[in-house]
């Protein structure tokens, strides 16, 4: 079974840790924070991020 998070992962970050200083990126904290809720939810700590904003991307 997969299970999907229809959200943006900085409005994730934003409503179940309380940050706000990340915008077009994750920085590694913020990729614990997603990986500990997708196992706190789903059982499995991985996940995929399918959209991301390119913009922020140096390549």
């Amino acid at each position: 079974m997969v299970h999907r998070f229809w959200v943006k992962p900085n409005e994730v970050n934003f409503r179940y840790f309380g940050r706000s200083d990340l915008v077009d990126d994750l920085d590694p904290e913020a990729e614990r924070q997603l990986c500990q809720l997708a196992e706190s939810e789903t059982g499995i700590p991985a996940l995929f991020i399918i959209v991301f904003p390119l913009m922020g991307r140096p390549f």
